[in-house]
């Protein structure tokens, strides 16, 4: 007998459980998504496993954090500028009405 095909979202549950919550992050900003893949590879790692799969584990991991904390210090660096110069970090000075 055929399977009833269901239309999947984020209020639906598979196998008793909610959708990971990497997947629902598709759609959302980078940071979100590396910090949810942070956190999934730091459990595997703690949970236990071979030293093969814990060296590939932790280059991974090292490898998602340094892309987590590049973005981090790309959006302290625009904060500074912003609230150095008035710019809104594309080069352009910040609207100024009197200018007109």
């Amino acid at each position: 007998m055929a399977r009833k095909l269901q239309i999947v979202n984020d209020t639906l549950r598979r196998r008793g459980g909610p959708i990971t919550r990497l997947a629902s992050t598709v759609n959302g900003p980078e940071r979100d998504m590396l910090v949810v893949l942070r956190r999934k590879l730091a459990a595997q790692i703690d949970e236990g496993c071979g030293p093969a799969q814990l060296a590939a584990l932790v280059r991974q991991f090292r490898d998602v954090d340094t892309q987590l904390r590049g973005l981090d210090l790309q959006a302290a660096q625009l904060a500074a500028d912003v609230a150095e110069d008035g710019e809104d970090g594309d080069g352009s000075a910040a609207w100024d009405e009197s200018a007109l």
